[in-house]
């Protein structure tokens, strides 16, 4: 049997299916719904890697953030950053997360909540409280987290021109 050349190999390939990528956008969100949890992480730390790309899942990692397994919502937390501030609607969900007893999720939620953006402000205050947190890591993460809102928003307010500057 003869081998075909590499090139034949390499024309062939994605000519012979129509099927969705295994590591698309798509399909990732789909897995966030498999009923092994490893899978359900996997697909939410492959969203992350696809960062603002990945907007259209932010609705599934949402709902990621209530999974039964604390490595997926931590996963899912993480992915909504790297997506930024396309991720604005999760900031109530995520915001919410500050407040949960396990250590990981307090310092996932501390550092997405301002990697989503100036819209991410109004979590600020429940932000503060985690500067007294028993994790020396959350502590941490929440101060530089406070610090780049609090940057942002006195940014927002130099850059607004004054109606007394115009008169």
């Amino acid at each position: 049997m003869k081998s075909l050349p590499i090139i034949a190999v390499l024309i062939a390939l994605p000519l012979g299916c129509n099927k969705e990528e295994p590591y698309s956008v798509r399909s990732l969100v789909k897995a966030l719904n498999e009923p092994d949890a490893a899978a359900r992480y996997t697909a939410a730390d492959g969203l992350a890697k696809y960062g603002p790309a990945a907007k259209e899942a932010v609705p599934a990692l949402i709902t990621a953030i209530d999974d039964q397994d604390a490595s997926v919502r931590v996963g899912a937390i993480y992915a909504l950053a790297a997506i930024g501030s396309d991720a604005w609607p999760a900031t109530s969900k995520i915001a919410s997360a500050l407040k949960s007893r396990d250590p990981q999720m307090r310092l996932a939620a501390a550092y997405a909540i301002p990697l989503i953006g100036p819209q991410s402000a109004s979590a600020l205050p429940s932000l503060r409280p985690l500067l007294q947190d028993s994790d020396a890591l959350v502590r941490a993460e929440a101060a530089l987290g406070v610090r780049r809102l609090e940057l942002a928003a006195r940014y927002r307010q130099a850059s607004v021109p004054t109606n007394q500057a115009n008169k």
